[in-house]
């Protein structure tokens, strides 16, 4: 291994950005390229097979050490890894070619899990990932994301935020302790976050304590789980392109007259809202824009010139950090909607969604949700007037009383079994959504028969 700061005119059979091993990568790629010499170069790899043209300038005492160029003579270097996965548990990202063990001819490697994804990105479960460590808020993180032609990402499992703090644990270990921004907000400060893609909540991983107040509008990624904050912090943040997201398309529905159009104009309309009209109508597609829904059943891929993300940039009436297409003809277009379905009417009622016909989970049919008659992430209880909602981090009955009387409401007072009937239904669900188990209710036990 030698260090220099300027190598002349070499010929690179390879020139690519490298990350998480950049050394290890580097020597790995060039390996696969059949390359004599590797060069690295803060992030960047240079393979070649020949020094002959260089003009190599040895580094003097006060060189910086991002000038300096690191070669290496890959003729000394035969190491070789068994698998993908072993090189990707040493920090390798790069997708390309390399040796193994146990093959004569190189072997493309996809990381993490073999998910095809460009240079860059990191594939898993089918989607692919781009982590940036540039410091940006709310709107400049989706602006960027969005002209990578991705979104701020959903980490809507288990499997996805293991993958994903495992990932900055391991490549970014300097910025593992600090907040990651990702792809679900809160518009109506209720701490009742909507993911920017449309889908349903699957799963929560709230830190205890959290979300910590009402006026918060951001969530972020720290330490392995969830914190609320405010969406002008200037974070790092993940980006991803997954299979079935919105993208924006040029759809002229005026010059398709045989393509069948069932269209919906809501005030309120963004993308959760769309998905579930459009399900209800037991369609396969969506296209949003603006206020506008329209559902179809026809195969419409060669009807649609897909278009830059950013050329989508209109925000959704009923929720002004999700996109609803742009001017003119284009449209946020998602192909595929099966797999985004409330378990019941309830769910979407928390979401402000109602008075529309809905395919829910397990269900061959549709099923009609009402119009919800309380506010947003409020729930009501059938045949009273009585508002329900769930405040995940208040542990205190003082702190109880001061977040109802925030919101112009009381703790709850049971006093009838009904009642507890319904609140233990509902808290099935809402604890399906968070660590929470422990609830502050007040009870009139002489009215219940239960003292």
């Amino acid at each position: 291994m030698s260090s220099f700061i300027s190598v002349g005119a070499l010929n690179f059979s390879l020139r690519t950005a490298v990350y998480g091993n950049e050394e290890l990568a580097c020597k790995q790629l060039c390996s696969g390229a059949n390359a004599y010499y590797a060069l690295v170069q803060l992030g960047e790899c240079m393979c070649t097979n020949t020094t002959d043209n260089g003009e190599f300038v040895q580094p003097n005492s006060t060189a910086a050490s991002e000038d300096l160029i690191t070669m290496h003579n890959l003729a000394l270097y035969l190491w070789r890894e068994k698998t993908c996965e072993k090189l990707y548990e040493k920090q390798v990202r790069n997708n390309g070619w390399y040796y193994m063990q146990e093959n004569d001819a190189p072997v493309y490697c996809s990381f993490a899990d073999g998910t095809p994804c460009e240079d860059g990105w990191v594939g898993y479960a089918g989607s692919c990932y781009w982590f940036e460590m540039q410091y940006m808020n709310f709107d400049d993180s989706l602006s960027e994301c969005l002209s990578k032609n991705s979104s701020l990402a959903p980490l809507r499992n288990k499997d996805i935020m293991s993958f994903v703090d495992g990932f900055i644990k391991d490549f970014h270990s300097d910025l593992y302790q600090v907040m990651w921004r990702f792809g679900a907000t809160d518009v109506h400060s209720m701490s009742s976050y909507e993911w920017l893609d449309g889908s349903l909540s699957d799963e929560f991983f709230y830190r205890s304590g959290f979300p910590a107040y009402d006026y918060y509008d951001c969530l972020y990624l720290h330490k392995g789980s969830w914190i609320d904050g405010h969406c002008v912090t200037e974070t790092p943040f993940i980006c991803s392109k997954e299979q079935g997201m919105f993208r924006c398309v040029d759809f002229d529905e005026g010059n398709n007259p045989d393509v069948e159009v069932s269209k919906q104009t809501n005030a309120q309309m963004n993308r959760q809202l769309c998905i579930q009209i459009c399900g209800g109508q037991l369609s396969v597609n969506a296209l949003l824009k603006k206020k506008d829904c329209l559902c179809t059943n026809t195969s419409i891929e060669s009807r649609v010139t897909y278009l830059p993300e950013s050329e989508c940039r209109s925000p959704c009436p009923g929720n002004e950090h999700q996109l609803c297409g742009g001017n003119n003809n284009k449209y946020s277009y998602k192909n595929g909607l099966n797999n985004i379905r409330a378990a019941n009417c309830k769910v979407l009622e928390r979401q402000g969604i109602g008075d529309i016909n809905v395919m829910l989970l397990n269900s061959s049919q549709p099923t009609f949700c009402p119009n919800p008659e309380c506010p947003f992430s409020w729930i009501k209880r059938p045949g009273y007037s009585s508002c329900y909602k769930f405040a995940l981090s208040v542990s205190r009955v003082r702190s109880a009383l001061e977040y109802c009387s925030s919101h112009s409401a009381s703790l709850v007072s049971v006093d009838d079994l009904e009642e507890l009937e319904f609140l233990q239904g509902l808290i099935t669900n809402v604890q399906s959504d968070s660590s929470t188990s422990n609830w502050i209710i007040v009870f009139d036990s002489r009215r219940m028969n239960i003292g």
